[in-house]
C-alpha cells in the first residue's frame, strides 16, 4: 500500500547505488491471524475455518524482512496499520470490481 510506495520511492531516490534495502514489515503474522484480521475489518460476523492444522513438531516457515538498514539509513518507518491497510484495500477493491 502507501507505505510500500513511499519506501520504494525513497530507496530509489535516496538509497546508495548497489546497496540492498529490505522493505516490508518486521511484524510476523501467520496466515490464520491475517485471515482473522481481514474478517474483523471486513465483516466481524465471518468465521475463519482452518482446513488443515500445522504439523505439531514442524516450525512454521516465515520470511520476515530485516528492515533496519532502510529505517536507519533512510529514516523510513511504518505509518499505516495492518487494519487500516486492509480497510483501504477493501475500499479500493470495492470501487474497482
Amino acid at each position: 500500500g502507501l507505505d510500500l510506495a513511499i519506501w520504494l520511492w525513497t530507496v530509489l531516490l535516496r538509497g546508495q547505488d548497489g546497496r540492498a534495502y529490505n522493505v516490508g514489515s518486521e511484524n510476523a503474522i501467520s496466515i490464520l491471524d491475517l485471515a482473522r484480521a481481514v474478517a474483523k475489518v471486513i465483516n466481524p460476523q465471518i468465521s475463519v475455518h482452518v482446513a488443515r492444522n500445522p504439523e505439531p513438531d514442524k516450525i512454521p516457515e516465515r520470511y520476515v524482512p530485516l528492515t533496519r538498514r532502510a529505517r536507519e539509513e533512510l529514516g523510513l518507518k511504518e505509518t499505516v496499520s495492518l487494519e487500516d491497510s486492509i480497510r483501504r484495500t477493501a475500499w479500493w477493491a470495492g470501487r474497482h470490481s
